[in-house]
């Protein structure tokens, strides 16, 4: 997706290290959050790509689909769940609502919560590149 923009490559490489870095979330949450945004922007690659991710951490074809949907799984833990509402309430647009960032500091943590907002800007930064070069999922 970056030949586009080869001068930027080696920052967006940058980016991917440290977004990916992150500590606070387990494998599953994060890719939870990840689902979640690829599924908001219909980004067919990234889709793909972390649905095989996603499955390769434990998380069920069930949990998948409902998370590219837009649908909350029950099955959740505790830090899944807070994660994915995290990401619905940013990907809304607007300012994160005081009781939702305060939820989340409590069930997941300052860390979780940082990495929950870096990997919703890296993902929707991805998403919209994967989009606008309609790159399929079979790429």
């Amino acid at each position: 997706m970056l030949i586009q923009f080869p001068d930027i490559a080696p920052a967006w490489g940058s980016l991917t290290e440290a977004v990916t870095a992150r500590p606070g979330l387990s494998e599953r949450a994060r890719e939870a959050v990840i689902l979640r945004v690829c599924g908001h922007f219909d980004a067919r690659y990234a889709t793909h790509a972390h649905t095989l991710a996603a499955k390769r951490r434990g998380l069920g074809a069930a949990q998948i689909d409902a998370l590219c949907a837009g649908v909350n799984p029950v099955n959740l833990t505790d830090e899944q769940a807070c994660a994915v509402e995290l990401v619905d309430s940013l990907l809304q647009g607007g300012v994160l609502p005081a009781h939702t960032y305060d939820h989340a500091v409590t069930v997941i943590g300052q860390d979780a919560l940082d990495a929950v907002v870096l990997l919703t800007l890296y993902y929707t930064a991805a998403c919209v590149l994967l989009n606008a070069y309609d790159v399929p999922a079979d790429s």
